[in-house]
């Protein structure tokens, strides 16, 4: 018996999901005790993972943007945030299926990040966006995106071989975030 791709991705990808869901940035964003510094530290250390991952992996530069929305809003000086460190070990996204493996990583977390915004309303102010879009993501639209994610990866994984290289991406994704995410306070990590 075969199991479906989403399956084979959740068993691969469970320790570090595990991991990064008590990552002391992103639980003190979740916790509301997260200070507007450290938030700042945070979201430029994931934009610098979303700029080059989203180039490297062909997408629209949807979470680079939003972030980049984000610093400005919390004053992060232009310069400051181009000038970000920038993750050098973004996988070889090379083929459709490492593509789509890569992006079950990113539209997963996307579909967290909505709850991890409440826990900004301390900083930024209740019902306020500007300055958490990043978390947002897609809005009510985000679980849309999702199933879109899911049903590419099932269409996908149909082909032979496809299965191996869809979550052999998303294991390497998830590495390389976790990795680059625990430099998140120093800024002159790279």
């Amino acid at each position: 018996m075969t199991w479906p791709v989403r399956r084979l991705l959740r068993n691969a990808t469970q320790d570090v999901h595990d991991r990064m869901h008590i990552h002391d940035g992103f639980d003190a964003v979740k916790g509301g005790t997260i200070d507007k510094r450290s938030y700042q530290l945070l979201l430029r250390r994931l934009f610098g993972f979303y700029r080059p991952f989203e180039l490297s992996a062909g997408l629209t530069a949807d979470r680079s943007t939003w972030l980049h929305s984000d610093l400005s809003a919390l004053d992060v000086p232009a310069g400051e945030i181009e000038n970000s460190p920038s993750c050098c070990q973004i996988p070889y996204l090379n083929t459709p299926n490492r593509r789509l493996g890569a992006l079950y990583v990113v539209a997963g977390s996307a579909l967290g990040g909505r709850e991890l915004s409440r826990g900004l309303d301390g900083i930024l102010g209740v019902g306020i966006t500007s300055g958490r879009e990043f978390f947002l993501g897609y809005g009510d639209q985000t679980g849309q995106v999702w199933r879109q994610c899911l049903a590419s990866l099932a269409s996908a994984s149909a082909k032979p071989g496809a299965s191996a290289e869809i979550v052999g991406a998303a294991v390497e994704t998830f590495a390389a975030f976790e990795h680059w995410a625990e430099g998140w306070k120093d800024e002159t990590k790279g």
